[in-house]
């Protein structure tokens, strides 16, 4: 089994996957850690499985398996004239949102992508996550292109997933999030207040192996009320809520925490 390889024999981000779990969970038993850690091996392997999936998965396959509950939200939103930003983390399987367009004709849909250098693996990326009508804007020319789709009369919902570590240079704020001082991006939400989009957090829950559910969540269609650190805790307090109540889900080999915070912070 590929969650065995995973675990015991690459032992893949071992350290990195106790650290930020036994500090995310601090009143947390060594039993419930080790259960934790378990389930989240097991679902890293669905989630490789479900990615290699994405490169040949058929479309009526892949809408019986990540089945979206209330698409009209976002229809709505768009068809009254404003465009929308959603947010989400890597949770559950987020690599299948490029599914999206299959349940909705009435607008454009685009994500964000980081480039990568080879350009063969570049543009293999690329062709698979829109391989179901999904826009994919490069990070670096990310307001250029959202402007182009704006001047479209169908309007555009740009994803972002937001919950990585960003570089030290591109840190403009801290916050608490599981239990630590965390750096956070914060682009998307200067982006969304600068055009004034709706914001919509995106819930991705698990049925069962395999499959799952998607909930559209409406946070503010005001943006501009608000700073661009309020709406950064308002989505990562949404993402906290959703990782505590099923933790082996979130994406916990990442090296989340590897920045130090400032020595005068005060949280």
């Amino acid at each position: 089994m590929l969650y065995l390889l995973l675990k015991n024999v690459l032992r893949y981000r071992k350290s990195i996957i106790e650290k930020n779990i036994k500090l995310s969970f601090p009143d947390a038993t060594k039993q419930e850690l080790n259960q934790i850690k378990d389930n989240y091996y097991k679902h890293l392997s669905n989630i490789l499985i479900e990615s290699f999936w994405l490169t040949f998965i058929p479309k009526e396959m892949i809408k019986r398996r990540f089945v979206y509950e209330n698409i009209e939200l976002l229809e709505n939103i768009v068809s009254q004239g404003q465009n929308i930003s959603t947010v989400s983390g890597h949770f559950a399987n987020w690599e299948w949102l490029s599914s999206t367009p299959l349940w909705s004709n009435k607008t454009q849909f685009a994500s964000l992508f980081k480039r990568i250098n080879n350009p063969i693996l570049n543009k293999l990326s690329i062709n698979i996550r829109s391989r179901f009508g999904l826009h994919c804007i490069d990070k670096n020319n990310a307001l250029r292109k959202i402007i182009e789709l704006s001047k479209k009369p169908e309007g555009y919902v740009v994803a972002f997933i937001a919950d990585q570590c960003p570089s030290r240079k591109n840190i403009h704020y801290w916050i608490k999030f599981l239990n630590q001082a965390t750096p956070i991006f914060s682009g998307w939400a200067t982006i969304s207040r600068k055009l004034n989009n709706a914001i919509v957090y995106i819930k991705v829950t698990q049925i069962s192996n395999h499959r799952y559910k998607v909930r559209f969540d409406l946070l503010t269609t005001t943006p501009k009320k608000y700073t661009d650190k309020e709406l950064c805790e308002m989505y990562m307090n949404r993402l906290e809520e959703d990782i505590k109540e099923t933790p082996e889900l979130w994406l916990w080999s990442h090296n989340r925490w590897k920045h130090e915070p400032p020595k005068d912070l005060s949280l």
